[in-house]
């Protein structure tokens, strides 16, 4: 068993070429299965941030983490689309299924599996793995109960396209399109992160005038964004193709 806080800080050391890598600042976890995912290291001497996912550290000890070799590492500025769908569940308020505020949760201990064991609270208590009912971006929802989260998953909507009549389906889960064609206008994507990296085959302008993006742009998180403030998504998809 290890704390997230003995981890933190830890020095992280390459067998191969028997290098100081740098050190642990920040545990990130798969909150949907409860597992320690990716660490982030820093090189304090040349100011770098690496990842690197727990399936590859080699060994955690009690003053150091080995790695077999350097090629372990990836940039964390590479990583950001996987890290987006992680989290460190430390330092968020825990409530219970009875609606009370229980703290918040000031570490965590995980087994050999690097899967959560424990929460520990700001007061000192615990609260098993066993009775963690959900952990979610900001916070932690405690209880045992026999249903899952998934009970509460949101059921799919039918909606019509403000510029026609067609019906389309709105999908609660982040689908990621693999096609070479335009994307459809029959079905919208509530999760638009998909399209970051594409080119845009037309400029886009919200209804006032103002260019959103231009022609030949790379899609970006910002225009993805501006796009959706100004009701353009569709369009932002329509025209994009893959880079």
């Amino acid at each position: 068993m290890k704390k997230i806080s003995d981890i933190i800080s830890m020095p992280i050391i390459s067998l191969y070429e028997g290098e100081y890598i740098g050190i642990v600042y920040n545990v990130m976890f798969d909150y949907r299965l409860k597992k320690c995912n990716y660490a982030i290291i820093l090189d304090e001497k040349e100011n770098i941030n690496y990842a690197i996912k727990f399936k590859d550290i080699y060994k955690i000890g009690n003053q150091c983490i080995y790695i077999k070799n350097k090629t372990c590492l990836n940039l964390e500025s590479n990583c950001l689309k996987e890290l987006e769908e992680n989290l460190s569940p430390i330092n968020l308020k825990v409530y219970s299924l009875n609606c009370e505020l229980l703290g918040t949760s000031n570490d965590i201990v995980i087994n050999e599996k690097y899967e959560i064991n424990e929460l520990i609270m700001n007061n000192g208590t615990s609260i098993s793995s066993d009775n963690i009912f959900n952990i979610g971006k900001n916070v932690i929802i405690v209880g045992k109960v026999k249903f899952t989260p998934n009970l509460f998953k949101p059921k799919q909507k039918i909606v019509k396209l403000p510029q026609n009549e067609n019906k389309v389906m709105i999908l609660s889960d982040f689908i990621k399109s693999e096609t070479k064609s335009n994307i459809s206008t029959s079905k919208i994507i509530t999760d638009f992160r998909f399209l970051i990296g594409r080119v845009l085959s037309k400029d886009v302008k919200a209804l006032n005038g103002e260019m959103i993006a231009k022609k030949n742009s790379i899609i970006t998180k910002d225009i993805v964004n501006k796009a959706s403030s100004y009701g353009k998504l569709v369009e932002i998809a329509r025209y994009s193709n893959k880079n």
